[in-house]
């Protein structure tokens, strides 16, 4: 198997890739006496070593969102660092900072007053 007879009777090696365009889904690399498939970045083989599937660089640590204090999202393809919730992100995008929502959210809190807290906020109530 990956090889045929050639015309001098020796085993000459056979190009799967060119004989069947189909046998990867998306590129396909001869190799001596055989072949390998290869998936684009943000891809990997599945298990049937022909098919690509998402790469989740979340699940895997593939990405440097602990270090800028964001999150990981996992996309198809890539991923992208998000801020946590009572966070946004900072003007030149590389890290985040406190969302004061207080400010952002107004009547948030209804016979109190709201006091913001890093990632948060809490309601105090009036007297009565």
């Amino acid at each position: 198997e990956g090889f045929e007879p050639g015309p001098m009777v020796n085993c000459e090696d056979v190009n799967e890739c060119a004989l069947n365009p189909l046998l990867c889904a998306f590129r396909c690399i001869n190799t001596y006496g055989s072949f390998e498939c290869t998936c684009p970045v943000g891809y990997v083989l599945r298990e049937d070593q022909k098919m690509c599937k998402d790469l989740d660089e979340c699940l895997e640590g593939l990405h440097d969102c602990d270090s800028r204090g964001m999150l990981c999202k996992n996309l198809i393809g890539t991923f992208m660092c998000i801020c946590p919730p009572g966070m946004t992100r900072r003007p030149d995008g590389e890290s985040c900072m406190d969302e004061n929502e207080c400010r952002t959210k107004l009547g948030i809190c209804e016979n109190g007053r709201c006091v913001n807290n890093i990632g948060s906020y809490r309601c105090e109530c009036n007297e009565g």
